[in-house]
């Protein structure tokens, strides 16, 4: 009995080692891998296309390429060669080629851990109609008179053409400019733009290439009021006794403006111009009221526009200062100032040759710097203005840039050979200009050393490359070009 027990349990023993032994087997890693490489059946999903092959296609269609494949990547071609893991990647792809070709699209899918997936060949003829242009602006759009709208292909190389009298065109004798059709109709007139895309004609292995598409057609209603009149100082503003407001709109044509400045509606009959004068005792009120009237027939007078202001004690006007120490090569620094405390000062650039225009941006601030060379102009406008009182007077500044200090020269010749700790000479042609420089390659500037007597010690490790940069400062010059100088330590 305690033999057979004994059997038992050594047969048990041996099983189970048995079973221990297959599962170690089976969690083996297989050709050197910790990781379990793809079944043979384990193939990413073939990708699926949004218009089935054999659908017929207008020029530039857009494809869309899906997989179920999550984190999937679809790589394919056009030119019919089978696609790869270095073929164009995407899920959008466009038609291409001429009108009754047709367009080949191969696609497959790729993701790690499977194989590629089978490819997706996909053909598909192209119409020999062109897709319908699209315009800049809605069809049933109000315009204003004189704005403008664009009509334009989406197949590339093909041109929109457009008609305005209803007629669909020809293209022939129809309209090809479409990149902006300027609205000159009436006031409350509808006008029906006709437009279609062309394709061609051009010749490809012998055979005549040209397409139409079908004609769209927008239609748009004029709006010919003039603008509304702005103001150079806004409705609420405390300005001086006699300050000149100027009238003007964001229009581009020619509007006369009527106003008042009494609280009365303005019309055709009453005073006009864009300047007007704003006069009275310290704290009465002004209303002006103005109007705007395109030149020209088809246009409505604006809205009235109505400005209230103030006559108030006007900030101190502000004065300027070109500051030496701060220019540059390329550049002059100016500092403003009122004697108005707390005044913030308003400027910019401006110019007068061929017309005055402003040539910067508004700036606020107590100094400014602008891109100048030397022997240049710099003209420069300014007001102040503080909370509680009116704006001073815009001032006017002119400027001159002074002449360029020529460059250090030294005395040594360039890539000389010194022994350490020698001295090296530099020059400026003007005897009061101060050298300023530096001996590790860095920029020198104000705060650089300044050559004493025009001396320099050059020092360092033998073999050593020093490399010099000097420039030349006086005060009422621009400063000269930096000059460089290079010394080997023997």
């Amino acid at each position: 009995m305690r033999s057979s027990k004994a059997r038992l349990s050594l047969l048990l023993i041996v099983l189970v080692s048995f079973m221990c032994f297959t599962n170690a087997v089976h969690a083996l890693p297989v050709n050197g891998s910790d990781q379990p490489s793809p079944q043979a059946n384990s193939r990413a999903p073939k990708p699926i296309p949004t218009f089935p092959s054999g659908m017929t296609l207008m020029l530039g269609t857009k494809i869309s390429l899906q997989t179920s494949a999550q984190g999937g990547e679809i790589h394919y071609t056009t030119d019919g060669t089978d696609p790869t893991v270095t073929s164009s990647s995407g899920r959008i792809v466009s038609v291409e080629g001429e009108p009754g070709e047709t367009f080949t699209l191969k696609a497959v899918t790729i993701k790690a851990g499977l194989q590629t997936s089978e490819t997706a060949v996909l053909t598909y003829p192209i119409s020999a109609k062109l897709p319908l242009p699209t315009a800049s602006l809605p069809s049933g759009s109000t315009l204003k008179r004189g704005s403008s709208i664009s009509v334009a292909s989406n197949v590339p190389n093909a041109d929109a053409e457009y008609t305005l009298d209803g007629t669909s065109p020809d293209f022939t004798t129809s309209l090809r400019d479409s990149s902006k059709i300027v609205f000159m109709q009436n006031h409350g007139d509808v006008v029906t733009v006709k437009a279609a895309s062309h394709y061609g004609p051009f010749y490809k292995d012998g055979k005549r290439i040209e397409a139409y598409s079908e004609v769209a057609t927008f239609i748009y209603f004029i709006d010919g009021t003039s603008p509304t009149p702005a103001a150079s100082y806004p409705t609420g503003s405390i300005v001086a006794n006699n300050t000149i407001v100027e009238l003007s709109n964001d229009g581009a044509f020619n509007e006369t403006y009527y106003y008042t400045t009494d609280g009365s509606t303005p019309t055709s009959s009453g005073p006009s111009g864009r300047f007007i004068l704003i006069a009275g005792k310290l704290g009465q009120k002004v209303t002006v009221k103005a109007i705007a009237k395109t030149t020209g027939t088809g246009w409505l007078r604006s809205p009235v526009a109505v400005f209230d202001y103030t006559i108030g004690l006007p900030a101190a006007e502000p004065t300027v200062k070109l500051i030496d120490e701060l220019l540059t090569q390329t550049t002059a620094t100016v500092r403003f100032q009122s004697d108005t405390p707390e005044a913030t000062i308003h400027f910019r650039a401006f110019k007068e040759v061929g017309g005055f225009a402003y040539t910067s941006a508004e700036m606020i601030g107590t100094s400014g710097t602008f891109e100048r060379k030397p022997n240049e102009q710099l003209y420069i406008e300014a007001f102040a203005e503080k909370e509680g009182m009116a704006r001073s007077h815009a001032k006017r500044f002119y400027f001159t840039l002074p002449d360029q200090l020529e460059e250090p020269i030294a005395d040594d010749a360039d890539c000389k050979v010194v022994p350490n700790n020698a001295f090296v000479t530099l020059r400026s042609s003007d005897p009061e200009a101060r050298i300023h420089y530096t001996t590790d390659g860095s920029e020198p500037t104000r705060t650089s050393a300044i050559a004493v007597m025009g001396q320099i010690q050059i020092k360092g490790a033998p073999g050593t490359l020093v490399r010099v940069k000097a420039i030349a400062l006086k005060s009422g010059k621009m400063p000269s070009a930096v000059a460089s100088f290079e010394y080997v330590l023997q």
